[in-house]
């Protein structure tokens, strides 16, 4: 197995033997071209913004100034007025009583208990029975 330091150091002088070989850019030259691209950007940024905000006019217009044949977007909708009536009598509801059951002013509902949310019983092999629907 060849020896990494060995490697590195080869490596390092091909590197540097390959870079003297290089043909540079004088500086004019890399001037020119810092300057193209600059300025073909700068072009390209100007025409996308231009098309946007050209298209944004366009939608604007379509949506504001354009009428379309809907009459019911001309015709206004009438007020509505609830036609709510109060009443005198007050009801008070109450926790649970001692059956499970709500009362209302002091009455039972329907007669019965009301379960409020059914317990669920673990079943065989850890699977859960449902209470029956009624």
């Amino acid at each position: 197995m060849p020896n990494p330091i060995t490697s590195v150091t080869s490596y390092v002088r091909t590197s540097l033997a390959e870079l003297k070989k290089v043909t540079w850019p004088t500086r004019e030259t890399t001037f020119r071209y810092s300057l193209l691209v600059i300025v073909v950007s700068i072009l390209v940024a100007g025409f996308f913004a231009s098309l946007d905000w050209g298209f944004s006019r366009a939608v604007t217009y379509a949506i504001t100034e354009v009428k379309g044949t809907d009459s019911a977007a001309t015709i206004p909708a009438p007020d509505v007025v609830p036609d709510l009536v109060p009443t005198d009598t007050d009801v008070t509801t109450d926790l649970p009583d001692e059956s499970g059951g709500f009362t209302i002013n002091g009455e039972d509902v329907d007669g019965s208990a009301v379960e409020i949310e059914p317990s669920l019983t673990e079943g065989d092999e850890g699977s859960f029975d449902l209470p029956p629907i009624q």
